[in-house]
């Protein structure tokens, strides 16, 4: 996988299994995707996750009762959020599904 993803999925661990299956569906769909399981070991966490939501064409963010409570989801999907408005870009929030 290259270091620019076309998707970058921001998620909490709790809802792994569904981001799974989400990811899997979306690379057989011709994607590149970056989750957190594309840490090395010994990275710097936040670093890498920056660096991969800056790079990425896109920004999903996986909402879930769960998900909603993580500082570092909310964290992510507003950086996203800037991120792209600051490149002029049109954003296209809505939701997708419901995993409750």
């Amino acid at each position: 996988m290259s270091d620019t993803a076309d998707i970058f999925v921001s998620y909490k661990r709790k809802d792994k299994a569904f981001v799974a299956d989400l990811v899997r569906e979306l690379e057989e769909s011709g994607f590149s995707v970056w989750w957190d399981t594309r840490i090395s070991a010994g990275s710097e966490f936040d670093t890498v996750i920056e660096t991969a939501l800056k790079s990425a064409r896109c920004v999903v963010v996986v909402w879930s009762d769960s998900s909603i409570e993580s500082e570092w989801v909310k964290n992510e999907a507003n950086e996203g959020l800037r991120w792209y408005r600051g490149r002029g870009a049109n954003s296209n929030i809505r939701p997708s599904c419901n995993i409750g």
